[in-house]
């Protein structure tokens, strides 16, 4: 499974938080995609140039941050038709479906326990 990560690193402890979802997602197997403006920040991850590719290239998108980051994120997942899964970093996360509390629960990808909605 290709899952992209979309992080908004303004937000307090963001980089913390992707580090760990990278890690539960590539140790179950996923071959993360990161935009290309990250290089050097994160291993592991394939880059692309923008997020349009980023969208193509996934089967899923994490987007990391809040209702703001997520809402930008669907603009170029919806144009790709894929899914995307929230994880909220700020106080509110209407739109998130995991809280940054909740990470242990992105193993729930790998095996099938989940909605699409």
């Amino acid at each position: 499974m290709k899952i992209a990560v979309i992080p908004n690193l303004d937000k307090r402890d963001a980089d913390t938080y992707t580090r760990e979802i990278l890690a539960v997602l590539q140790e179950n197997g996923a071959e993360t995609l990161m935009h290309e403006k990250h290089r050097g920040q994160y291993e592991h991850v394939t880059f692309c140039k923008n997020h349009a590719a980023l969208a193509e290239s996934c089967d899923l998108i994490v987007a990391v941050g809040g209702d703001g980051t997520i809402i930008h994120t669907a603009k170029h997942a919806s144009v790709a038709g894929k899914p995307i899964l929230g994880v909220n970093l700020g106080r509110l996360g209407f739109l998130a479906g995991v809280e940054k509390d909740e990470l242990h629960k992105l193993k729930s990808l790998f095996t099938g326990d989940y909605r699409v909605r």
